[in-house]
């Protein structure tokens, strides 16, 4: 695939880099920094994974970090 954004996550269930990362899981802390845990579909399907909910007023439940150009040979690059 060439052209268009792209993002590239660590699905959290395989170890290994996604380009359609789902949020399934946050972790909060009382200090320090928290987490947030991805995967990819192939883990989402075997682990019987959900997504996270929407807020209730239909906004996502967390904020995307920002997407790559996919480069001309198919690779994505921040």
């Amino acid at each position: 695939m060439s052209g268009g954004p792209c993002r590239v996550e660590q699905c959290n269930w395989h170890k290994g880099p996604t380009e359609e990362p789902t949020l399934v899981a946050v972790t909060e802390v009382g200090s320090g920094p928290g987490a947030m845990h991805y995967a990819c579909p192939d883990c989402m399907t075997a682990s019987r994974l959900k997504p996270l909910d929407p807020q209730s007023d239909g906004s996502p439940a967390y904020t995307p970090r920002p997407t790559w150009d996919r480069a001309a040979d198919g690779e994505c690059r921040p």
